[in-house]
């Protein structure tokens, strides 16, 4: 069964994992929350962004909202991690939305090498802030929101500071599929189909296929159709433009395509996505 494009998570869920078999995604994912991954032990591949990364000990990594990603295994497939789902949401009781809005403003999707002493401070903040899980006290969930907001203010601090850290060497591949991918995340609100990408990168529709496949773990019209349906989603949670513009902005052939590609990945349509949303808020 195909795994989900979009996964829900709930804001504030810091969990920690020790794995020592093979684990892989089996295709690009986003979510409608930040992900922050801490590396503590072990190596790991993160992929988004038409870039392929080694994450070691000490590797942190930012994913915005609506960012395509996945993770898989490296040759020796034991690791330890952290992970933080953050949303504004996540810590409104210490932060107004202002305060929220300028620390994160300017924060990009990055992967990013802590020095030790970095790594140290990050991995006291993420033990921290997981330490008031099932608390119990009746201010506990402000305590946790207070951890979480230390934490996200200090990778904040991080990734602004880019230039006096060192940014992981990526595995870009000169593979014609990372060629086709980086075409689509630039250009998916243009015409694209299956033949004008392997005339783009000069290959067989039959090897392409086959290979994007087993790179991508997805299928090229499906990973197209993804791309474009975590920015329309995107477009239907943060403004108040027409189905109809949405559809267009994001390239889809029309607002009823794009709502049977919506509907396939979030069970719903747009039009009903938008309204219960919108009874929440």
């Amino acid at each position: 069964m195909r795994e989900p494009v979009f996964q829900k998570v709930t804001p504030a869920n810091i969990s920690f994992l020790e794995n020592i078999f093979p684990f892989d995604m089996k295709c690009q994912h986003y979510h409608d929350a930040y992900e922050i991954y801490l590396q503590v032990e072990g190596e790991r591949f993160l992929s988004f962004d038409n870039q392929k990364y080694l994450l070691k000990r000490g590797s942190l990594y930012i994913i915005a909202p609506f960012e395509l990603h996945m993770t898989s295994s490296a040759d020796d497939p034991r690791f330890k991690r952290f992970l933080l789902n953050f949303a504004p949401i996540s810590v409104s009781s210490v932060l107004s939305d202002k305060e929220t809005d300028d620390m994160l403003k300017g924060v990009p999707s990055c992967v990013i090498e802590l020095n030790d002493t970095e790594f140290e401070k990050a991995l006291f903040l993420f033990k921290h802030a997981q330490s008031y899980s099932g608390y119990g006290s009746h201010n506990s969930d402000k305590m946790r929101q207070m951890a979480v907001a230390l934490l996200m203010d200090f990778i904040c601090v991080c990734t602004k500071n880019l230039p006096s850290l060192t940014l992981l060497e990526s595995n870009r591949s000169a593979s014609p599929v990372y060629t086709a991918v980086a075409y689509v995340n630039s250009n998916y609100d243009k015409y694209i189909d299956l033949d004008f990408i392997c005339d783009y990168v000069h290959m067989s529709k039959s090897n392409f296929c086959l290979v994007f496949k087993k790179m991508i773990g997805d299928t090229f019209i499906d990973y197209l159709n993804a791309v474009r349906t975590a920015r329309a989603h995107q477009l239907i949670a943060t403004t108040d433009m027409k189905l109809g513009e949405i559809a267009q902005k994001t390239g889809f052939s029309s607002s009823d395509y794009m709502s049977r590609v919506f509907k396939s990945i979030h069970g719903v349509a747009p039009s009903q996505f938008r309204r219960a949303n919108t009874q929440r808020s």
